[in-house]
């Protein structure tokens, strides 16, 4: 498979590259081991911190409890 010039060098594929190929959605990706590594790096820091993660049932979930944890603390 040949990769157009102007798409190898808008995607920062030089010779030697190592690019991850998979499907998604029924379309053939090809991205750059390392911005894929990025990505996966991101993902694990968000759910490691909780970054968006009360946008999930057992997020929202942990909210209200940590809520009532903290009136109840608050009461005399």
């Amino acid at each position: 498979m040949t990769i157009p010039v102007s798409l190898r060098d808008e995607l920062g594929f030089a010779p030697g590259s190592t690019v991850v190929a998979y499907v998604e959605q029924g379309r053939l990706v090809l991205e750059r081991r390392e911005h894929l590594l990025a990505r996966l790096q991101a993902l694990v820091r968000e759910a490691a911190t909780g970054v968006g993660a009360s946008h999930t049932p057992v997020g929202e979930l942990l909210v209200e409890r940590r809520a009532e944890a903290a009136a109840e603390d608050d009461r005399p």
